[in-house]
């Protein structure tokens, strides 16, 4: 590994990246003394690994999201049949689409 100024970066982009697509050198770039990026071979980059926290991230945020909606309604609809739910649900969206195409929101 090698270990490069972001400056240098600027200067010499292309032989860097010559570097890293032949001879499959990888550069640890630091700015003010601290590692920042690392730049690797396209061979060499683990796709997987960030597909796989990208859906992590993905089924956290969703998990986040019905969890809020379950404490802001526990009380509304803690006793009500899911059949009733979905179906008043279906006509608050309803009322609101028509309420937007006739111009009243």
């Amino acid at each position: 590994m090698i270990t490069i100024n972001a400056l240098k970066i600027r200067t010499k982009l292309g032989s860097i990246l010559d570097s890293v697509a032949e001879k499959g050198d990888t550069y640890i770039v630091e700015r003010m003394g601290k590692p920042m990026a690392v730049i690797v071979p396209y061979q060499n980059f683990d796709f997987k690994d960030q597909e796989l926290k990208k859906r992590k991230e993905r089924i956290q945020k969703t998990i986040d999201s019905i969890n809020y909606w379950r404490k802001k309604n526990v009380k509304k609809y803690w006793t009500t049949d899911s059949a009733i739910i979905i179906r008043r649900m279906r006509d608050q969206r309803s009322q609101h689409l028509l309420d937007v195409v006739e111009g009243r929101q």
